[in-house]
């Protein structure tokens, strides 16, 4: 017995040991990357290398062409002000049914390590209640009041491919600042979820981070036309002109109805949900040191200026902790100019103005000559299976990226591969990754895409 008991653990061994990946431990990648100086860390070294930094991109009349074409053509951002006050309750069950079993379909583990069971999503349908939803659904509208994370169920559970490999939680979907308009279709069993949709993107809320106003007001607060705009990375909201009342913290890019200013802030229109569960607007201060009247223009220098703001903060799968992934990041630095783009990295390049698609099979010299032909540096987007980066430009003929990323891999001893933990924003050369079961950046480029007309 004890002889078998000994060979049932040794095949178990054998058997966990060919399940892991050809990974070494993770290692911490340096603070500067290979082939980077220092210098190419500040905005000023990039704007002093291109040709036009301060030539119009687009203008106001350009940008919002751009825009309504996504919307027209791509359908990966919606007009979501124009959101009826109806849908149809069997449009809304199919999107829940379908996310339910996608998220069931990719075998994930709970915090433990462990295989979630069936009967764990048993009762997560049960709170979906999507046999709850009538034929007919009254839309409600909504502003997140704190940052509101959207989730692909309801639930806060931590899930994941990899067991324990927390910074990837798989329910996480997008995440949405204080200010941004949501609608609302259907509540989960226990009342503490909402299942709803932004212009990007579809999914569950906390019902205690959105604020319920009226549609009007709901439509009011995203049409305004005279708008603060927030520049810094992260910019605190405040309740009272003393700066004693901490409300919360945006990203860069969001913009808010303009009420007022004094000498030292702004006054803006701002959504909020007390504690007793009432909902409303009422002014808010913005500090002037973080934030400006109207977006800014859509030049080279300051896509550079507001990019490099970004740079080493904290990287963020689905906008996890309130942070920034590839493509959200990328959001928020055009956002500053009011171009919408759509949330994932495919969708943005492909809503972009093509420049190149390469076919998969060109040498890494032949990619290196195209990117250097017809790149952009500020303008253009270098797209890739699961990623995405802007493009700073050329030094030395060598090309740059600035991207938001958790790491990269290099080759190890015995066909291993060492992993080199990021997640951070970096300046990064499209070497990285060479020689690893993950190939080089530039050997996975996949798309040249401007954001231009």
């Amino acid at each position: 017995m004890k002889r078998w008991l000994s060979l049932l653990i040794i095949l178990i061994a054998i058997t966990l040991q060919a399940q892991q990946t050809d990974v070494k431990p993770n290692r911490a990648a340096p603070v500067i990357l290979p082939n980077v100086s220092p210098e190419m860390r500040s905005p000023g070294y990039w704007i002093s290398r291109h040709p036009t930094p301060d030539r119009l991109v687009m203008d106001a009349q350009a940008i919002e062409r751009f825009n309504s074409r996504i919307r027209r053509e791509r359908g990966t951002v919606t007009a979501i002000w124009e959101h009826s006050t109806a849908i149809s309750g069997r449009t809304i069950r199919t999107q829940i049914n379908n996310l339910h079993n996608y998220v069931k379909g990719m075998r994930l583990h709970d915090a433990e390590g462990n295989r979630v069971t069936p009967e764990y999503w048993q009762e997560l349908f049960r709170l979906e209640n999507p046999a709850a939803i009538p034929s007919s659904i009254r839309v409600r509208f909504a502003l997140a009041s704190a940052f509101a994370h959207q989730r692909l169920a309801p639930s806060l559970a931590n899930l994941n491919i990899t067991p324990l490999d927390t910074d990837f939680d798989e329910l996480q979907n997008s995440g949405y600042d204080i200010g941004s308009p949501i609608v609302l279709y259907h509540n989960s069993r226990d009342g503490n979820w909402a299942f709803g949709a932004t212009s990007t993107t579809s999914g569950w809320f906390r019902l205690q981070d959105l604020s319920i106003v009226s549609r009007e007001d709901w439509r009011n607060f995203q049409r305004s036309t005279d708008r603060v705009v927030c520049l810094s990375a992260k910019s605190d909201i405040w309740l009272d002109e003393a700066a004693t009342r901490f409300l919360g913290s945006v990203r860069m890019g969001m913009s808010f109805p303009y009420q007022g200013e004094t000498d030292s802030y702004y006054i803006v229109k701002m959504p909020v949900r007390t504690s007793d569960g009432a909902s409303g607007l009422q002014n808010a201060y913005i500090a002037k040191s973080d934030a400006r009247r109207g977006f800014l223009p859509y030049t080279v220098r300051n896509v550079y200026t507001q990019a490099f703001k970004m740079l080493n903060h904290s990287y963020g799968w689905g906008d996890m902790r309130g942070d920034w992934d590839c493509s959200s990041m990328l959001i928020h630095i055009y956002s500053c100019f009011g171009i919408r783009l759509p949330r994932n990295g495919l969708s943005q390049a492909v809503a972009g103005k093509l420049k190149h698609e390469f076919r998969g099979t060109e040498a890494d010299s032949t990619k290196y000559a195209t990117l250097l032909s017809k790149a952009t540096g500020g303008v253009s987007m270098l797209q890739m299976k699961g990623h995405i980066m802007l493009y700073l430009g050329e030094v030395n003929g060598i090309p740059y990226a600035f991207h938001n990323t958790s790491g990269f891999r290099s080759p190890a001893p015995d066909n291993m591969n060492y992993v080199h933990s990021i997640n951070r924003t970096v300046v990064s050369d499209l070497e990285l990754g060479r020689g690893s079961i993950k190939t080089s950046l530039i050997e996975r480029i996949l798309r040249i895409s401007d954001i231009s007309e």
